[in-house]
């Protein structure tokens, strides 16, 4: 577990940004868990999770200076982080996807940046079966726009019926780079230091054993 990544791990738990319960997630699956970013509503958890993705951009040394967002969740993730970034990455900016075309006005499908032909960093929230980047690729390529780095705060580490696991999945089917502040693996390790989950960490792990690795 890298210095990064334990402490984004502890900031979830911390946050209570993790929740218990039962959820259905897009991939249909029954899990014990979900990561609510909704929660991330405050100014100072918002910045706090904003300064985590700019401390990785910075630390990989990503040359792209436009930040993009999809719709919904990944709105206010890829403008608090261009905020975070102002004056330590010259040139940042932002944009973000509207669910539909606006039919008036100016028109068009992106709100910010201008993206076509551009370099781009894709801001998500949690990685799960990896349909959602094939999704913003998708979006993206119609706007000429070009992906060069796909970062998420949470890799849930779920692999598919086959067994193949999602990050990896994504990786071999594109050519830009992917990559999670933090796994599932790394707030389990959180978790099991605090006795008031052990429930909820028993729960997990036999989750865990059935869809991740």
């Amino acid at each position: 577990m890298s210095d990064l990544s334990a402490r984004v791990a502890k900031f979830i738990v911390d946050a209570e940004i993790i929740i218990f319960g039962d959820f259905t997630l897009k991939s249909k699956r029954q899990s014990p868990y979900f990561f609510n970013f909704s929660r991330f509503s405050s100014a100072e958890k918002l910045n706090t999770l904003a300064n985590f993705y700019a401390e990785y951009i910075l630390r990989e040394n990503i040359s792209a200076n436009i930040i993009y967002g999809p719709a919904y969740k990944g709105i206010p993730l890829a403008i608090a982080t261009a905020l975070a970034l102002s004056g330590r990455k010259p040139g940042i900016s932002y944009v973000f996807n509207r669910k539909e075309a606006k039919q008036y006005g100016d028109g068009g499908i992106t709100i910010g940046a201008d993206i076509a032909n551009q370099p781009l960093i894709v801001l998500d929230d949690v990685m799960t079966s990896g349909k959602t980047v094939a999704e913003t690729r998708e979006r993206v390529t119609e706007q000429q726009g070009v992906i060069t780095d796909y970062i998420v705060a949470i890799d849930r580490q779920e692999a598919d019926d086959s067994g193949r696991y999602a990050l990896e999945s994504v990786r071999q089917e594109n050519t830009f780079r992917v990559s999670a502040l933090t796994t599932i693996a790394d707030i389990l390790q959180v978790m099991r230091q605090r006795p008031q989950h052990a429930e909820q960490v028993r729960r997990m792990e036999a989750y865990l054993s059935r869809y991740c690795q």
